[in-house]
């Protein structure tokens, strides 16, 4: 696997930053739009991971149109569910 420990370290803090919010929301007054904030930031740690380290599993997502397509609707899908949450909330 490449990359480094700065890369290692961000990557897991998005993860722990997505897992806080999750446990936390019901401290907030939009927990429906604080839960889908979570998954966005646990999304960002798999799709980072995804394309920041060579592993074959992952080879057909970062390497194929499909795959990348597969990547961007995941986040494009998770923002607009954000927006929505927060809006009706």
């Amino acid at each position: 696997m490449t990359g480094n420990l700065t890369s290692y370290l961000l990557q897991f803090a998005v993860l722990l930053l997505g897992i806080a919010l999750l446990i936390v929301n019901r401290y907030w007054n939009k927990g429906p739009a604080v839960d889908a904030s979570g998954i966005f930031f646990i999304n960002i740690f798999w799709i980072t991971m995804v394309l920041g380290h060579d592993l074959p599993i992952w080879s057909a997502l970062r390497n194929t149109v499909a795959g990348g397509l597969i990547l961007l609707s995941i986040l494009a899908i998770n923002l607009i569910a954000v927006a929505v949450l927060a809006f009706f909330y």
